[in-house]
């Protein structure tokens, strides 16, 4: 066995597959999403144990750096094989020397930990971490690499397929979910830029309305591009009329999909596009071999309640994120000068583009 420290574009399709197939992967983790962040001056690498080739386990981790503040951050994970678990503290060891060997003020990871049974698939117990306690302390102070908290999670159960899952969801869920369909309107998958941009102006449009951030297309375009056409995320689109009336992004890791964001038009009447495009992405999950689909945790209170009428269970992780300062007075310098920044995050995002 060996340890490679890579940015190899070979390595990164094996890395990328390797969380494609193992169910506590994570889009986090992906190669073009941890490259995502080169738009803010950030730097990535992955780190991988292997054995004659084969994947045994490993962490990415985003190097966040401006002016003289670095940051090592693993948004998820480590990732190990089954029943190589107890090799998760081992790679924290790791990303800790390395962190050092970058001369980071800051190291961060979230080891995703849930006892709960409906998702003990893609996360770790408790029962693993007995034996040896977790280095750092409990929090995240450095909010600018999204970490996940937990998985919401639409349980397909014992239905073989979309129609039957329709069946044991509410009369009136169902009923909306009928409404779009009866429109026929036309349900495409974007893969040109084109199409892409088109199809985003929906989710920042939305973002607009409802005053939360999401990343631009011009920031986001190479990432979904990349993901695309590696078959890692589906941008799926509704266009009724000549006009595309609702947009859903889900990437597809760990043998399931996960939905990241989306949008629809406000119109009178309200033609339920969102109940399409969530039900269209079930299907898709049906399709795939899938037996559930994270429909995520994101949103507010009146986001969570629609979510929820596909009979998802909202489930937050047990453990949170955990640092470790390794230079405090960089980092108490940091902490002083974000706090002016911390209200206004494109102002923050801003500065870091114009220092990179």
């Amino acid at each position: 066995m060996a340890i490679l420290i890579t940015k190899d574009k070979d390595w990164l399709q094996k890395w990328d597959s390797f969380l494609l197939q193992n169910n506590k992967g994570s889009h986090l983790l992906y190669s073009s999403w941890l490259a995502s962040y080169s738009v803010y001056g950030f730097d990535f690498e992955v780190v991988i144990e292997h054995q004659d080739g084969e994947i045994l386990g490993g962490y990415g981790a985003v190097l966040a750096k401006s002016l003289f503040f670095k940051f090592y951050i693993i948004p998820y994970g480590p990732i190990v094989s089954l029943r190589r678990e107890n090799t998760v503290t081992d790679f924290l060891t790791i990303a800790k020397t390395q962190a050092h060997k970058h001369k980071c003020c800051y190291f961060q990871y979230h080891v995703p930990i849930s006892n709960d049974a409906l998702i003990s698939d893609f996360v770790y117990t408790q029962s693993y971490f007995n034996t040896k306690e977790f280095v750092g302390q409990l929090g995240n102070k450095f909010k600018y690499v999204y970490s996940s908290y937990g998985i919401n999670w639409v349980d397909f159960g014992i239905s073989r397929n979309a129609p039957e899952f329709l069946a044991q969801l509410p009369h009136q869920v169902r009923r909306n979910i009928a409404i779009p369909y009866k429109n026929n309107p036309s349900i495409k998958y974007a893969k040109t830029n084109f199409e892409c941009e088109e199809a985003y102006k929906i989710i920042e449009e939305n973002a607009l309305l409802g005053n939360y951030a999401v990343r631009s297309f011009k920031d986001f375009q190479k990432t979904l591009m990349q993901l695309i056409q590696k078959e890692q995320a589906y941008l799926l689109y509704i266009v009724y009329n000549n006009d595309i009336k609702g947009t859903a992004l889900a990437v597809r890791v760990a043998n399931h999909l996960v939905y990241i964001t989306g949008g629809t038009k406000k119109e009178k009447p309200d033609l339920k596009w969102g109940y399409m495009l969530h039900f269209e992405l079930i299907k898709l999950s049906f399709q795939m071999g899938y037996k559930g689909y994270d429909i995520s945790m994101g949103g507010s209170s009146g986001v969570m309640q629609f979510k929820s009428k596909f009979n998802s269970k909202a489930i937050y992780f047990d453990s949170k994120p955990h640092y470790v300062v390794l230079n405090t007075f960089i980092f108490k310098l940091y902490l002083i000068l974000n706090s002016t920044f911390a209200k206004n995050k494109k102002l923050f995002s801003k500065i870091v583009k114009f220092f990179k």
